[in-house]
């Protein structure tokens, strides 16, 4: 029902804001058994589908994976006392 609902919409009006209606509307039960269903949508359907069934943010391990690459990396100006 997903595909058949941003059919309706059209491509030119699936906004930021859409998405999000979508993705606080659809259990995420649903939205995993979306992302299986992927395979029969095509083109921007997909691409908003996929939007939709994405993380709101990033979780614990990927900001942890994140700040601890910035961390090693020379060019990058902070330190361990920056966040102090």
């Amino acid at each position: 029902m997903v595909f058949q609902a941003l059919r309706h919409i059209g491509k030119d009006s699936v906004t930021a804001g859409t998405i999000a209606h979508l993705r606080r509307r659809i259990p995420a039960k649903d939205r995993r058994k979306l992302l299986k269903d992927l395979w029969y949508a095509t083109g921007w359907i997909a691409e908003a589908a996929r939007k939709v069934c994405r993380a709101a943010g990033r979780t614990f391990w990927e900001k942890a994976t994140i700040l601890h690459m910035l961390y090693h990396l020379p060019s990058v100006s902070f330190r361990r006392s920056s966040f102090r």
